[in-house]
């Protein structure tokens, strides 16, 4: 299930019966709170539990991410997307690779673990003019 879950889960989950073998959560669309709650509910049901982006730029994906990490979630749907381009080249954590396949992986560095490109205190960051 996946945007039916903007209504009521129960309802959706009543009327998709045995055919729902998963739910598949975005963070941006449902929120906070409803998403740990859908969590909480795929746990209890045994059913399997996807996060996934809706196209965000690298601090919207890191987080879905660190959740999708949080929460024990699928990787299918927290890859890099094409609309990064839009945004300053960065490395987005939480993705990597174990026998060929696409896997979350943890980061070490504090926060979301962006390294932004421009600002103090990173790599590749510039002194701000007169400073």
């Amino acid at each position: 299930l996946d945007e039916s879950l903007l209504g009521d889960p129960e309802e959706a989950l009543r009327m998709w019966g045995d055919w729902a073998s998963g739910l598949v959560l975005k963070p941006t669309v449902l929120g906070p709170e409803r998403t740990l709650g859908l969590a909480e509910l795929a746990r209890e049901r045994g059913l399997s539990l996807t996060v996934t982006h809706c196209f965000e730029g690298p601090v919207g994906l890191a987080h879905v991410r660190a959740l999708a990490l949080a929460l024990g979630a699928d990787v299918a749907g927290v890859d890099d997307h094409a609309a990064l381009a839009a945004f300053p080249r960065c490395a987005v954590p939480g993705l990597g690779q174990r026998e060929g396949a696409l896997v979350l992986t943890p980061w070490r560095e504090p926060g979301i673990g962006l390294d932004w490109p421009g600002q103090l205190g990173t790599s590749g960051a510039q002194e701000p003019e007169g400073g």
